[in-house]
Protein backbone atom coordinates (compact mmCIF):
# COMPACT_ATOMS: atom_id res chain seq x y z
CA UNK A 1 0.00 0.00 0.00
CA UNK A 2 1.38 4.00 -0.78
CA UNK A 3 2.75 5.78 2.46
CA UNK A 4 0.33 8.29 4.36
CA UNK A 5 0.99 11.46 3.39
CA UNK A 6 3.36 13.58 5.66
CA UNK A 7 2.22 14.66 8.53
CA UNK A 8 1.34 19.00 8.45
CA UNK A 9 2.52 19.88 12.22
CA UNK A 10 4.38 18.57 14.79
CA UNK A 11 3.54 18.05 18.52
CA UNK A 12 7.19 17.31 20.76
CA UNK A 13 6.12 16.65 24.29
CA UNK A 14 9.10 17.28 26.78
CA UNK A 15 10.30 14.95 29.26
CA UNK A 16 12.52 15.60 32.38
CA UNK A 17 15.98 14.97 31.65
CA UNK A 18 15.95 13.13 28.63
CA UNK A 19 18.14 15.78 26.16
CA UNK A 20 14.21 17.01 25.14
CA UNK A 21 15.52 20.62 25.37
CA UNK A 22 17.99 19.61 22.43
CA UNK A 23 15.09 17.84 20.80
CA UNK A 24 13.11 21.56 21.29
CA UNK A 25 15.86 23.27 20.08
CA UNK A 26 16.31 21.31 17.14
CA UNK A 27 12.58 21.55 16.28
CA UNK A 28 12.26 25.52 16.82
CA UNK A 29 15.36 25.71 13.99
CA UNK A 30 13.70 23.38 11.41
CA UNK A 31 10.29 25.41 12.58
CA UNK A 32 12.33 29.20 11.90
CA UNK A 33 12.91 27.71 8.59
CA UNK A 34 9.79 25.91 7.38
CA UNK A 35 7.64 28.78 8.48
CA UNK A 36 5.40 27.04 11.44
CA UNK A 37 3.97 28.86 14.07
CA UNK A 38 5.12 27.73 17.32
CA UNK A 39 3.35 27.10 20.45
CA UNK A 40 4.01 28.45 23.81
CA UNK A 41 2.29 29.41 27.35
CA UNK A 42 0.47 32.73 27.45
CA UNK A 43 2.80 33.40 30.44
CA UNK A 44 4.90 31.86 33.02
CA UNK A 45 6.64 29.42 30.88
CA UNK A 46 3.98 26.81 31.53
CA UNK A 47 0.93 26.08 30.18
CA UNK A 48 -1.90 26.74 32.97
CA UNK A 49 -4.91 24.08 33.48
CA UNK A 50 -7.18 24.54 30.85
CA UNK A 51 -5.58 27.04 28.89
CA UNK A 52 -4.99 24.23 25.35
CA UNK A 53 -8.58 23.88 25.78
CA UNK A 54 -9.63 27.93 25.96
CA UNK A 55 -7.00 29.06 23.21
CA UNK A 56 -8.89 25.95 20.65
CA UNK A 57 -11.99 27.21 21.84
CA UNK A 58 -11.21 30.52 20.34
CA UNK A 59 -9.73 29.13 17.33
CA UNK A 60 -6.16 28.99 17.57
CA UNK A 61 -3.56 27.06 15.69
CA UNK A 62 -0.27 26.04 15.71
CA UNK A 63 2.11 24.16 13.09
CA UNK A 64 4.32 22.85 15.97
CA UNK A 65 4.69 22.29 19.97
CA UNK A 66 7.98 21.23 21.74
CA UNK A 67 7.02 22.45 24.96
CA UNK A 68 6.43 21.00 28.13
CA UNK A 69 3.25 20.23 28.91
CA UNK A 70 1.32 20.70 32.61
CA UNK A 71 0.25 20.08 34.97
CA UNK A 72 -1.22 16.99 32.87
CA UNK A 73 -1.21 16.37 29.00
CA UNK A 74 -4.16 16.07 27.19
CA UNK A 75 -3.76 14.80 23.66
CA UNK A 76 -7.22 15.68 22.51
CA UNK A 77 -6.61 19.48 23.67
CA UNK A 78 -3.01 19.04 21.64
CA UNK A 79 -3.99 17.65 18.68
CA UNK A 80 -6.84 20.11 18.17
CA UNK A 81 -4.79 23.37 18.29
CA UNK A 82 -1.26 21.31 16.47
CA UNK A 83 -4.34 20.02 14.00
CA UNK A 84 -2.80 16.85 11.32
CA UNK A 85 0.22 16.46 13.48
CA UNK A 86 2.67 13.70 14.32
CA UNK A 87 3.02 13.07 18.12
CA UNK A 88 6.61 12.38 18.96
CA UNK A 89 8.29 12.63 23.25
CA UNK A 90 11.52 11.27 24.01
CA UNK A 91 12.58 8.90 27.10
CA UNK A 92 16.05 7.92 28.54
CA UNK A 93 17.49 4.74 29.96
CA UNK A 94 15.85 5.07 34.01
CA UNK A 95 19.15 4.42 35.33
CA UNK A 96 20.57 7.41 34.05
CA UNK A 97 17.67 9.63 34.21
CA UNK A 98 17.61 8.74 38.14
CA UNK A 99 21.24 9.17 38.72
CA UNK A 100 20.68 12.80 36.70
CA UNK A 101 17.65 13.96 38.65
CA UNK A 102 18.65 12.68 41.94
CA UNK A 103 21.82 14.95 41.46
CA UNK A 104 19.58 17.78 39.70
CA UNK A 105 16.92 18.15 42.33
CA UNK A 106 19.45 19.19 45.08
CA UNK A 107 16.81 19.59 48.08
CA UNK A 108 16.35 15.53 47.84
CA UNK A 109 19.98 14.53 47.88
CA UNK A 110 20.78 16.53 50.39
CA UNK A 111 17.59 15.08 52.75
CA UNK A 112 18.43 11.62 51.85
CA UNK A 113 22.08 11.91 51.42
CA UNK A 114 22.10 8.51 49.14
CA UNK A 115 20.02 6.94 46.48
CA UNK A 116 19.32 3.78 48.76
CA UNK A 117 17.95 6.10 51.50
CA UNK A 118 15.86 7.78 49.11
CA UNK A 119 14.31 4.77 48.00
CA UNK A 120 13.40 3.40 51.10
CA UNK A 121 11.97 6.52 52.42
CA UNK A 122 9.54 5.80 48.62
CA UNK A 123 8.80 2.57 49.80
CA UNK A 124 8.08 3.24 53.32
CA UNK A 125 5.80 6.38 52.54
CA UNK A 126 7.84 8.61 54.54
CA UNK A 127 9.01 10.55 51.39
CA UNK A 128 7.51 13.56 49.90
CA UNK A 129 5.05 12.94 46.60
CA UNK A 130 6.35 15.95 44.68
CA UNK A 131 10.26 14.04 45.13
CA UNK A 132 8.76 10.74 44.24
CA UNK A 133 6.75 12.25 41.41
CA UNK A 134 9.99 13.46 40.39
CA UNK A 135 12.39 10.55 40.60
CA UNK A 136 9.78 7.66 40.23
CA UNK A 137 8.32 6.47 36.99
CA UNK A 138 8.87 10.26 36.19
CA UNK A 139 8.19 9.28 32.04
CA UNK A 140 5.37 7.35 32.33
CA UNK A 141 4.06 10.12 35.34
CA UNK A 142 4.29 12.89 32.93
CA UNK A 143 2.90 11.88 29.91
CA UNK A 144 -0.23 10.13 31.73
CA UNK A 145 -3.00 12.28 31.55
CA UNK A 146 -3.12 12.05 35.59
CA UNK A 147 -1.60 13.32 39.16
CA UNK A 148 -1.65 9.93 40.52
CA UNK A 149 2.02 9.18 41.90
CA UNK A 150 3.47 5.78 40.21
CA UNK A 151 6.40 5.95 42.86
CA UNK A 152 4.81 2.77 45.11
CA UNK A 153 3.40 0.28 42.31
CA UNK A 154 3.64 -3.89 42.78
CA UNK A 155 5.80 -5.30 40.30
CA UNK A 156 2.64 -6.62 38.54
CA UNK A 157 0.87 -3.21 38.66
CA UNK A 158 3.81 -1.55 36.85
CA UNK A 159 3.30 -4.23 34.65
CA UNK A 160 -0.29 -3.27 34.20
CA UNK A 161 0.19 -0.23 34.30
CA UNK A 162 2.95 -0.10 31.44
CA UNK A 163 0.85 -2.49 29.11
CA UNK A 164 -1.96 0.22 29.28
CA UNK A 165 0.19 3.45 28.40
CA UNK A 166 1.80 1.31 25.56
CA UNK A 167 -1.84 1.19 24.33
CA UNK A 168 -2.32 4.82 24.88
CA UNK A 169 0.21 5.74 23.06
CA UNK A 170 -0.49 3.34 19.72
CA UNK A 171 -3.97 4.56 20.03
CA UNK A 172 -2.83 8.22 19.92
CA UNK A 173 0.08 7.38 17.49
CA UNK A 174 2.87 8.07 19.50
CA UNK A 175 6.15 8.05 18.27
CA UNK A 176 8.70 7.50 21.31
CA UNK A 177 12.40 8.91 20.84
CA UNK A 178 15.06 7.58 22.70
CA UNK A 179 17.52 9.64 23.69
CA UNK A 180 20.78 7.67 23.40
CA UNK A 181 19.89 6.74 19.87
CA UNK A 182 19.16 11.12 19.02
CA UNK A 183 20.66 10.63 14.97
CA UNK A 184 18.04 7.17 14.62
CA UNK A 185 15.43 8.76 15.80
CA UNK A 186 15.54 12.40 14.05
CA UNK A 187 15.83 10.29 11.02
CA UNK A 188 12.12 8.59 11.95
CA UNK A 189 10.83 11.80 12.73
CA UNK A 190 12.21 13.83 9.25
CA UNK A 191 11.02 10.83 7.25
CA UNK A 192 7.16 10.84 9.42
CA UNK A 193 7.17 14.91 8.44
CA UNK A 194 8.51 14.53 5.00
CA UNK A 195 11.56 16.71 5.67
CA UNK A 196 14.36 16.83 3.68
CA UNK A 197 17.12 16.77 7.14
CA UNK A 198 20.27 15.13 5.05
CA UNK A 199 21.46 17.99 3.01
CA UNK A 200 21.70 20.48 4.88
CA UNK A 201 18.80 22.93 4.18
CA UNK A 202 17.33 22.76 7.14
CA UNK A 203 19.54 23.83 9.54
CA UNK A 204 19.57 22.46 13.24
CA UNK A 205 22.85 21.97 15.60
CA UNK A 206 23.13 19.06 17.94
CA UNK A 207 24.07 20.05 22.26
CA UNK A 208 24.88 18.49 24.52
CA UNK A 209 23.38 18.09 27.98
CA UNK A 210 24.13 20.21 30.36
CA UNK A 211 27.16 18.53 32.73
CA UNK A 212 26.39 18.50 36.26
CA UNK A 213 30.07 18.53 37.50
CA UNK A 214 28.75 19.36 41.62
CA UNK A 215 31.96 16.74 42.90
CA UNK A 216 28.87 15.71 45.91
CA UNK A 217 27.01 14.21 42.96
CA UNK A 218 26.40 10.82 43.47
CA UNK A 219 26.57 7.70 40.65
CA UNK A 220 25.09 4.56 40.94
CA UNK A 221 26.56 1.90 39.28
CA UNK A 222 26.93 -1.05 40.66
CA UNK A 223 23.73 -3.99 40.08
CA UNK A 224 22.49 -3.39 43.81
CA UNK A 225 21.77 0.12 43.43
CA UNK A 226 20.77 -0.33 39.69
CA UNK A 227 17.87 -3.10 40.92
CA UNK A 228 17.10 -0.65 44.01
CA UNK A 229 16.61 2.23 41.37
CA UNK A 230 14.39 0.34 39.64
CA UNK A 231 12.04 -0.33 42.27
CA UNK A 232 10.15 2.42 41.93
CA UNK A 233 11.05 2.85 38.21
CA UNK A 234 9.36 -0.39 37.09
CA UNK A 235 7.33 1.02 34.49
CA UNK A 236 9.64 3.26 32.97
CA UNK A 237 11.91 0.37 32.44
CA UNK A 238 9.45 -1.59 30.47
CA UNK A 239 8.27 1.37 28.54
CA UNK A 240 12.00 2.00 27.45
CA UNK A 241 12.76 -1.50 26.57
CA UNK A 242 9.70 -1.59 24.57
CA UNK A 243 9.94 1.75 22.65
CA UNK A 244 13.88 0.85 22.44
CA UNK A 245 13.28 -2.51 20.66
CA UNK A 246 10.39 -0.49 18.54
CA UNK A 247 12.69 1.80 17.49
CA UNK A 248 14.72 -0.72 15.97
CA UNK A 249 11.56 -2.27 13.53
CA UNK A 250 10.81 1.17 12.52
CA UNK A 251 14.11 1.79 11.28
CA UNK A 252 14.38 -1.61 9.38
CA UNK A 253 11.56 -0.15 7.17
CA UNK A 254 13.15 3.30 6.56
CA UNK A 255 14.86 2.68 2.68
CA UNK A 256 18.60 4.06 2.97
CA UNK A 257 18.50 4.26 7.07
CA UNK A 258 21.99 4.08 7.94
CA UNK A 259 23.52 6.83 5.00
CA UNK A 260 20.60 8.74 6.61
CA UNK A 261 21.97 8.55 10.17
CA UNK A 262 24.80 9.51 8.69
CA UNK A 263 23.92 12.74 7.34
CA UNK A 264 21.51 14.15 10.08
CA UNK A 265 25.14 13.38 12.25
CA UNK A 266 26.77 15.26 9.54
CA UNK A 267 24.02 18.09 9.53
CA UNK A 268 24.34 18.22 13.22
CA UNK A 269 27.91 18.80 13.25
CA UNK A 270 28.06 21.09 10.63
CA UNK A 271 24.94 23.50 11.49
CA UNK A 272 25.37 26.44 13.51
CA UNK A 273 21.68 26.90 14.08
CA UNK A 274 19.69 29.46 12.67
CA UNK A 275 17.38 30.34 14.87
CA UNK A 276 17.18 32.46 18.08
CA UNK A 277 16.40 30.99 21.32
CA UNK A 278 12.60 30.29 21.44
CA UNK A 279 10.66 32.79 23.96
CA UNK A 280 9.75 31.40 27.66
CA UNK A 281 5.97 32.77 26.37
CA UNK A 282 4.27 33.61 23.53
CA UNK A 283 4.53 37.06 21.93
CA UNK A 284 1.86 38.67 22.43
CA UNK A 285 2.95 42.08 20.05
CA UNK A 286 4.44 41.03 15.92
CA UNK A 287 6.87 43.42 15.47
CA UNK A 288 8.99 40.72 13.05
CA UNK A 289 9.44 37.88 11.59
CA UNK A 290 10.30 35.94 14.81
CA UNK A 291 7.41 37.27 16.87
CA UNK A 292 5.42 36.38 14.17
CA UNK A 293 6.19 32.69 14.49
CA UNK A 294 6.02 32.67 18.58
CA UNK A 295 3.09 34.86 18.41
CA UNK A 296 -0.12 33.62 20.96
CA UNK A 297 -2.63 33.71 18.27
CA UNK A 298 -0.64 31.34 15.45
CA UNK A 299 -2.20 30.56 12.29
CA UNK A 300 -5.09 32.87 12.69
Amino acid sequence: PPSPPPKSGLIFVKTYKTASTTVAMILNSIATTLKLHCLHPEEGGWFKEGELKDRASRGQTFGMSYRHITPTVQFDELKSIVPNAMLTTIARDPITKFNSMFNFVKTTRNRYGSINSFIDAVISGEAEVNEMNDLCNNFAYSLSGKKDTLARLSKEESEVYARGMIEKFEEEGMFVMIMERMAESLVVVCEGMGWDCYEGALQFKDTSERKNTDPRNIKCKDPTCRDKILQCNLVDSILYTHYNSLLDSITSTIQGFPEKVEKIKDVMKRSTGNARKYPVSCRRQVKDDFDSLHSCNGNT
